[in-house]
């Protein structure tokens, strides 16, 4: 009877930790996808942040070049 118990200890334990395995290596592989996401997209409005300063000083330089002429 002591052997059955330790048996059915044993594999109780391997399951355990077998699910816990496999839930932090899931845990690990989103934790990677999470953060990339937001960050492109962080990414993506500093782009467009710059085009649009840079686009934005290009015309005030033309406006003050137009200006100068006349």
């Amino acid at each position: 009877m002591k052997l059955g118990k330790l048996v059915v200890l044993l594999l109780g334990l391997a399951i355990v930790a077998w699910v816990a395995k496999t839930q932090l290596e899931g845990a690990a592989r989103s934790s990677g996808h999470e953060h990339t996401k937001p960050r492109q997209q962080l990414d993506n409005v500093r782009d467009s942040a710059r085009r649009i300063e840079n686009d934005a000083q290009r015309r005030a330089d033309e406006t003050m070049k137009k200006a100068e002429q006349q």
